[in-house]
């Protein structure tokens, strides 16, 4: 507004100044007048008083009416083009998109070669199926080269299915295995065959299952083995296990689990009878208060082979209290019924004499007591006892008239088991795993009877690290000892020498797909014997290389 009344005086001046200027042209000639020009004079104002004020914000105002906007479509007409139309090519798939396996092929001292190898299906969300074979044979042991080798050959397939709501799996296998009975006396070297005993074994099996998400969840596992060896031994074995867990609130649920074995065993001297093992369990767990979580429940046991009683109950209470957000107190008391077979024994010992007696072993109780502590996220540690109380807990004696074989020795009363024990675990990673265990035990029997073949104590050492994913060094130690065992020619009792077992490996990655491997058993050459009559092979190394396809 100001700006508008100050461009209207500037008008009106000039107008009045053109007025003038006409009129003086026609009044006549002008007067003569002197004009003084002075330059020196220098106009000075006061210093003026700086100060802002803060333009303050004003809302704006609409515009009315508000403006409008048209847009006309732009049509632009281009000729018709010829197109050539060309299939897409498929870029190839790669070996990790077609599929994923390895093999490795090694050999070593004692007449050592290893072949190995797996495949599975292409990657897929819902289902992968794969198989797996193995040769792995040491043709020459620590007694007569041949007549102490042992082997396995394997073939086992698998599949697995998952689903939103079930997942499911099944497998099969086939194995062969040999041993020789090489805890002969010295004096004599039979022949090799004479003292094989090989094993036959076969499996089936399949398992389906919902998510551990869901409010019920459970697993239904179904399987199938048989057992036959070069002489007369025969078994076969059909299972079923159940297992349920049902979530009533926050830390509240029920679990029902359920078990059937039946066995059926045959020898030259041992008649085909099925032994049937079904055993119930049902478990509420619930926290009565803040950081203790409690499991209540019982264990319910039937079977048809024991020495004493077919029922058996047992009581199922476990309690864990945290102290911290890393450290937990765990208690537990129970018991149950261990199922023994001869697939499970000739495993642990191949050289069982046949016609051995087998049963189960019956847990009647059980008290445990650990403490377990997360010190760092990298690093937990666990302390911890047991004390069990077993009847019919097998022991392995040699038999007197042919000590290279084994027969199994029960007490003619329960026997108690202590067992202290301490572990610590670190894991960085992939890059870095140490695990340090350590076990004392104590046994007490009746006087007519040791505990043959059991140790007294064990410790295990592992550790592997991997520099810069090029070289992974793994290492174990073992440390076991106390096994006592009974020398018939000599009538007396004997301690076996402490085992120190100290295993090497090395793995160098070539490339991604490609590696060498160099490993080595017992390199510090310890003389030691897990069964009596039976030592261990000295120095053993292999090497080899494997390829990843």
């Amino acid at each position: 507004m100001k700006r508008q009344t100050l461009i209207l005086k500037l008008v009106l001046v000039m107008g009045c100044m053109g007025s003038l200027t006409i009129l003086a042209q026609t009044s006549g000639e002008l007067e003569n007048v002197e004009i003084e020009i002075v330059k020196e004079r220098k106009v000075s104002l006061p210093e003026a008083e700086r100060k802002f004020n803060k333009i303050a914000p004003q809302a704006s105002e609409p515009i009315s009416p508000p403006i409008t906007y048209s847009f006309k479509p732009i049509e632009v007409q281009l000729p018709l083009a010829n197109l050539t139309v060309r299939p897409l090519k498929l870029k190839q798939e790669t070996a990790e998109d077609s599929g994923r396996g390895q093999v490795s092929v090694g050999y070593g001292n004692f007449a050592s070669p290893y072949l190995e190898g797996f495949i599975t299906s292409k990657k897929n969300a819902r289902q992968l199926v794969g198989a797996h074979a193995l040769m792995d044979i040491w043709a020459k042991g620590p007694v007569d080269d041949r007549n102490s080798g042992n082997g396995k050959y394997g073939l086992s397939l698998f599949a697995q299915s998952f689903g939103d709501q079930l997942q499911a799996s099944a497998f099969a296998s086939i194995d062969q295995s040999f041993w020789h009975y090489y805890g002969y006396p010295t004096i004599s070297t039979p022949e090799a065959n004479d003292i094989l005993h090989s094993f036959n074994r076969f499996a089936l099996g399949g398992r389906i299952g919902n998510s551990v998400k869901e409010k019920l969840a459970f697993t239904l596992d179904a399987n199938f083995g048989y057992l036959s060896d070069n002489f007369s031994a025969k078994e076969s074995r059909v299972g079923f296990d159940f297992g349920s867990r049902y979530i009533i609130a926050e830390q509240k649920n029920v679990k029902f689990n359920a078990s059937y074995l039946l066995l059926s065993r045959q020898d030259e001297a041992v008649n085909a009878k099925p032994r049937s093992l079904l055993q119930l369990g049902a478990v509420y767990s619930f926290s009565p208060i803040d950081k203790l979580q409690v499991d209540a429940g019982l264990n319910i046991a039937y079977e048809n082979d024991s020495i004493d009683k077919d029922f058996h109950v047992y009581p199922h209470l476990m309690g864990t209290y945290a102290l911290s957000n890393s450290i937990a107190v765990k208690a537990k008391l129970s018991g149950s019924m261990q199922a023994v077979s001869l697939n499970a024994l000739s495993q642990e010992n191949p050289w069982l004499a046949p016609n051995v007696f087998i049963a189960h072993t019956n847990e009647l109780i059980s008290l445990s007591s650990s403490i377990e502590a997360k010190v760092t996220p990298a690093i937990k540690a666990e302390l911890g006892f047991s004390l069990s109380s077993l009847d019919n807990l097998y022991f392995y004696s040699n038999v007197e008239d042919d000590p290279s074989r084994f027969e199994l020795h029960y007490d003619n009363q329960a026997t108690e088991r202590i067992n202290l024990y301490a572990s610590v675990a670190y894991a960085l990673a992939r890059k870095t795993n140490v695990g340090l265990r350590g076990d004392w035990f104590a046994y007490n029997t009746s006087s007519n009877i040791e505990p043959w073949h059991r140790p007294t104590y064990k410790m295990t050492f592992d550790a592997a690290h991997n520099f810069y994913k090029k070289l992974k060094l793994s290492t174990s130690l073992v440390l076991l000892g106390g096994m006592k065992a009974y020398d018939f020619e000599e009538e007396e009792q004997v301690t076996l020498k402490g085992a120190a077992d100290l295993s090497l490996r090395a793995d160098y990655f070539v490339s991604d797909n490609f590696l060498i491997f160099l490993q080595g058993a017992n390199v510090l050459s310890s003389d030691y014997s897990l069964y009596f009559n039976y030592p261990v092979r000295g120095v053993q190394v292999r090497a080899g290389i494997s390829w990843s396809f």
